[in-house]
């Protein structure tokens, strides 16, 4: 690397003047990934600066998809690459990266052209050795008995299919979040803060403590440690081990005390209980002057604090819980908000373990499997693509890879070149791995969740699964816009479509919809009908108002509170349809709880009274969205709409 002064830098700086060198860094030949220095003496004094730099080929992470299963490379350059022997690795949020995909020998990628990985419906979920007539995978989507599948190319028939029952979310789940995770997801060992580089789980093992023990069941298969030939950071090399469990107990604990300790005391006020049961051990404080590091028994489990402490103490009318008796007096002083933490009674198997595992190693519930009908004639690595059942990418890809799939609750993908040097880096979601992504990885302000590209998945939506339509996932891909674009920013390079749902059910043939929401919407622009094969590619030719619901009680000529099945999507100020008669909402009405209580106590104010009288069960309606052309074919209610669809391949639109 070379550096040359475009203006020089005063021999002498007056107090408070302010002298800016410019240079020009031009990069040489070879791969590199590393820091440049600026160093600045005067008068014996030394600053120094640093920055994260990258010379690779200009292949970029162009597009990607979690609902479409593909991931696509682009070449912004104007010269041929050789991708031979690169790689891309993903990964979920708190997950390590399980193994790499690796590009075949041979492999040039055009000037301004693209790669596509796409994940085949099934991938080995652990290696698979040579002689194996059973396989365990990622998912049995679609696979049957006596179906034929390719397992890294040997073709096979299903014997058997082997798959947990599903598994519904808590009722209450679906308001917050995504509900439960689906069973086989992976979780890590153990990780307690603080703790150094964690803890080590020696050979010889039968138990190992985890972050979540859920969709772990006795009897079932289970893998511990890394697929890759890559080692963790910190560790030496992993390896893949395959046990039985027999028995599930409780995942680890992290949480900080709720009031100060003092030397002698039996007794600690905590931020929270869970898993923690009589005889576990806690871990308390970190080392510092006049404190230290003390490990005390439990010896009964009473309640949490109302809250933790670390936006300030607990007020006189906050409850501070009966918290956890334990059997040693404390040693030593411990402030709240200082940490703790308990390992749990974690998950025992057999046999015991052949090769030690430390903190956050992926742990996964091998739930599916497959019998074949003759054993293997070679080992297969983790990953593999299995060609089998309905999943996965269902485009022509240039390489197929049976997974990790992407992860809807944000992750990283990394390419790499065939030196291991880092091209690109994408954290979507989440900050994942802030020394892999692009540019400043934080956001100016109280609370910023930090840089990165969006997360392509759809968010939960109120107004459906309450008794009404369940809305069909659209889908979305998250891109740079234009191809390649780089500005070491990858929250504004990245762009993805904006999800909705129909509200109401949509005849052949209408050309107004109505919707669960009109954001990202624009007239003159395009928007997607339904999904895959019953995808519309249409325009909005007049965009109106969003929300679509049903009268619970009879409104009368004169009325101005509406009583709705559901006030979700709704605003004040928008122009609503009471049955055909027009109507502007002045209020909406959700009281706190709403979907505990039910749907007579939503209400839409108006603010001018009905003229007309409208019976229970009437639609009261948004204006809703004009297409540009009828609707080829009928959609049902909480079909997928979106701004647009994935251009694996292509060039991207958003």
């Amino acid at each position: 690397w070379k550096a040359s002064a475009k203006q020089a830098v005063p021999y002498a700086v007056e107090p408070g003047q302010t002298v800016v060198a410019d240079f020009d860094v031009t990069s040489g030949a070879a791969s590199f990934n590393g820091d440049i220095e600026a160093v600045a003496s005067w008068n014996g004094l030394r600053e120094t600066g640093r920055l994260k730099v990258r010379n690779t080929a200009p292949v970029k992470i162009n597009e990607f998809s979690i609902s479409d299963g593909f991931i696509e490379l682009y070449n912004a350059s104007d010269k041929a690459v050789d991708l031979s022997g690169w790689t891309v690795s993903q990964h979920a949020a708190n997950i390590p990266a399980f193994s790499d995909i690796k590009i075949p020998s041979g492999t040039r990628l055009a000037p301004k052209a693209y790669y596509l990985l796409g994940m085949a419906g099934s991938g080995l979920a652990v290696n698979a050795a040579k002689g194996d007539n059973i396989i365990y995978v990622r998912s049995v989507e679609g696979v049957n008995p006596g179906d034929e599948i390719l397992v890294g190319g040997e073709k096979r028939t299903v014997k058997a299919v082997n798959a947990p029952k599903p598994q519904a979310p808590a009722p209450m789940a679906m308001p917050f979040g995504r509900g439960m995770a689906p069973a086989g997801s992976p979780t890590t060992v153990w990780q307690p803060l603080p703790g150094g580089h964690g803890i080590e789980i020696p050979v010889g093992s039968t138990n190992i403590p985890v972050t979540s023990a859920a969709h772990f069941e006795v009897g079932q298969k289970m893998a511990i440690g890394y697929g890759s030939t890559r080692p963790a950071v910190s560790n030496a090399l992993e390896k893949y081990e395959v046990v039985t469990v027999t028995a599930v107990g409780k995942a680890g604990t992290q949480g900080y005390l709720s009031m100060d300790a003092k030397p002698g005391d039996t007794n600690i006020k905590v931020s929270s209980v869970e898993n923690i049961s009589v005889g576990d051990q806690i871990r308390l404080d970190i080392a510092s002057e006049g404190h230290g590091i003390e490990t005390v028994t439990v010896t009964a489990v009473g309640t949490a604090s109302a809250r933790n402490t670390l936006n300030g103490p607990l007020g006189p009318n906050e409850d501070p819980g009966t918290g956890l008796d334990i059997a040693e007096p404390l040693k030593f002083a411990h402030a709240s908000n200082m940490p703790y933490s308990v390992n749990g009674t974690g998950i025992s198997f057999e046999p015991a373990t052949k090769f030690p595992h430390y903190s956050n190693e992926p742990v996964l519930a091998l739930c599916f499997s497959i019998e074949l009908d003759s054993p293997l004639g070679a080992a297969h690595p983790i990953d593999e693509a299995v060609i089998a059942g309905t999943g996965g990418f269902h485009g022509t890809a240039d390489l197929t890879f049976g997974g990790p799939a992407l992860s809807d609750g944000g992750g990283n993908i990394t390419l790499r070149d065939a030196k291991g040097n880092v091209a690109d880096a994408v954290n979507y979601g989440l900050v994942t791995d802030p020394w892999l992504g692009e540019g400043y990885q934080a956001d100016s302000g109280l609370d910023e969740p930090g840089n990165f590209a969006p997360t392509p998945a759809a968010a939960r939506r109120f107004g459906f699964g309450f008794g009404g339509p369940q809305p069909q996932p659209a889908a979305l891909s998250a891109g740079r816009f234009p191809d390649g674009a780089d500005a070491d920013d990858n929250k504004t390079d990245f762009r993805v479509q904006q999800a909705l749902n129909l509200a109401l059910p949509a005849a052949a043939g209408q050309t107004n919809i109505k919707v669960s929401s009109v954001q990202g919407l624009q007239e003159g622009a395009p928007i997607v009908v339904g999904r895959g094969a019953e995808a519309e590619v249409l325009s909005v030719a007049k965009l109106g108002s969003a929300g679509a619901t049903t009268l619970q009680g009879a409104a009368g000529a004169g009325a101005k509170t509406l009583l709705v099945a559901s006030a979700q999507g709704f605003t004040p100020g928008q122009e609503i349809l009471v049955g055909e008669e027009s109507a502007t909402v002045a209020e909406v009405i959700m009281p706190r709880g709403w979907w505990m209580r039910g749907p007579q106590e939503q209400k839409l104010v108006l603010a001018a009274p009905l003229r007309k009288a409208h019976k229970a069960a009437e639609t009261v309606t948004g204006t809703g969205v004009t297409l540009s052309a009828p609707l080829r074919a009928a959609h049902a209610a909480g079909a997928a709409v979106a701004t647009g669809q994935p251009t694996p391949g292509a060039a991207n639109q958003y």
